[in-house]
């Protein structure tokens, strides 16, 4: 419509999935939030307690399928212990995304975390050994089957 002005406007979308850099941001406040989360060992059905929504929100948040409101983000961030501007480091450079350690690290080092340090350097020694064998690395790498 011109108004009469000449002027056109266009209708805003308020779908956040036409939005790319919304969309980014709450992946990355989310990628954020799952890994604090699974650093403490807290489900998503504690941290949901905590805040006051459901589990299902919290994952919903954890994924970017939904953004998180800054009201909910400062609840977030008081449980996790850590400050708002947690959520934020790197966003935009990419650096971030790239050193979060994957949810299968955060299990490894919390279950290294709860056996006897001799072991835990054992364990350590094992794992770098292996990730030094290039064999391992393979994408399409089976291990071999114990002869019967």
């Amino acid at each position: 419509m011109d108004g009469g002005m000449g002027v056109v406007r266009r209708k805003r979308s308020n779908n956040r999935l036409d939005d790319p850099a919304r969309l980014e941001t709450d992946r990355h406040i989310g990628d954020r939030i799952r890994v604090r989360r699974a650093l403490l060992g807290l489900s998503q059905e504690r941290l949901g307690d905590a805040v006051g929504v459901t589990f299902q929100q919290i994952h919903k948040y954890e994924r970017g399928t939904n953004g998180v409101s800054a009201a909910l983000l400062w609840r977030i961030a008081e449980v996790l212990d850590v400050p708002v501007s947690f959520f934020y480091d790197g966003l935009g450079d990419g650096s971030v995304t790239r050193t979060l350690p994957s949810l299968r690290v955060v299990r490894v080092a919390r279950a290294i975390e709860q056996v006897k340090p001799t072991v835990a350097v054992a364990l350590t020694d094992l794992i770098e050994a292996i990730g030094s064998t290039s064999d391992f690395l393979e994408p399409d790498y089976m291990p071999r089957q114990p002869a019967a």
